[in-house]
């Protein structure tokens, strides 16, 4: 993803919202310390990429800024319930009414959306949510805690200031966790994972880690400053799609083939994902004239 930035200029801009990691710690559930791993800087030179790590909120924000500026009109609210890739001009239909027609319907509307159901219903697979699913027994919890209630708290204070922006990674029988500061702000992202049982709570999950860790859960905001940490996400493989295209529809992205929540790495395949689309466009554009 990083050298797509880069092709597209907005690389000074991604790290301005982005933390650069130097050192993953490895550490077992309970703390005792296992080792460590380093990014080689030659390695990422050879390649020209680089590593980084931001918030959804704020990657979102900088393509949607690189969006506006390069000629996209974007509309938010516009609800669609229907739509009609079979006509000479393929239309949606928004829940006010309203009837927008194109050449090429792109349906990136996620694993519950519209176009993702009406390509399984002419697969001949149910509509209904989750069908298709594999579930691991696994369920996740997201969190955030801001930085400087970490830097306020003598015990925690080395998330942060031990290395510059060092990730760490907790590993357990049944739990796990990972940890990194992220975005502009330095805030630290916290990733949970346990058992998918009836229990399905942070503290059972935590139960017998670090007092490190046990801290962070309860400095905890939430994505959204509440605390809806204390509802996890249940790690599944959602239903792969056969075929990504029905008429004058194409679908990419979670509305084809659904990742994990856990796959931190989303973001970055599914702009690999745009990049492809608009190069085939592009191509098409070249040869219709």
């Amino acid at each position: 993803m990083y050298k797509i930035l880069q092709d597209w200029g907005i690389e000074d801009e991604f790290k301005k919202i982005s933390s650069k990691p130097d050192t993953i710690n490895m550490l077992s559930f309970a703390g005792w310390y296992l080792g460590s791993f380093r990014w080689d800087s030659e390695v990422l030179k050879e390649t020209r990429g680089e590593f980084g790590l931001t918030t959804y909120g704020a990657l979102q924000a900088l393509l949607y800024r690189t969006a506006l500026s390069s000629g996209a009109s974007i509309r938010f609210g516009a609800k669609v319930v229907s739509l009609s890739p079979c006509s000479k001009y393929p239309s949606v239909t928004l829940a006010c009414g309203e009837v927008i027609h194109a050449d090429v319907l792109v349906g990136a509307d996620g694993v519950n959306g519209v176009t993702r159901k009406y390509i399984t219903s002419n697969e001949g697979v149910s509509k209904e949510t989750g069908i298709g699913a594999e579930r691991a027994d696994l369920c996740m919890f997201s969190v955030s805690i801001p930085k400087q209630s970490i830097l306020e708290d003598p015990e925690l204070a080395y998330l942060i200031n031990r290395r510059n922006n060092d990730m760490f990674v907790w590993l357990g029988y049944t739990s796990a966790a990972v940890g990194f500061p992220s975005g502009e702000s330095c805030d630290f992202s916290l990733y949970v994972y346990g058992p998918d049982d009836q229990t399905r709570d942070l503290p059972s999950i935590l139960r017998g880690a670090e007092p490190s860790l046990i801290k962070l859960a309860r400095l905890a905001t939430g994505f959204h400053g509440h605390s809806e940490h204390r509802t996890p996400t249940p790690l599944a493989h959602e239903y792969v799609l056969d075929k990504w295209t029905e008429d004058k529809l194409v679908v990419i992205g979670e509305a084809a083939h659904p990742l994990p929540v856990s796959v931190t790495a989303r973001p970055a395949f599914y702009i690999l994902l745009i990049l492809f689309l608009s190069a085939r466009f592009s191509t098409i554009l070249r040869i219709i004239g």
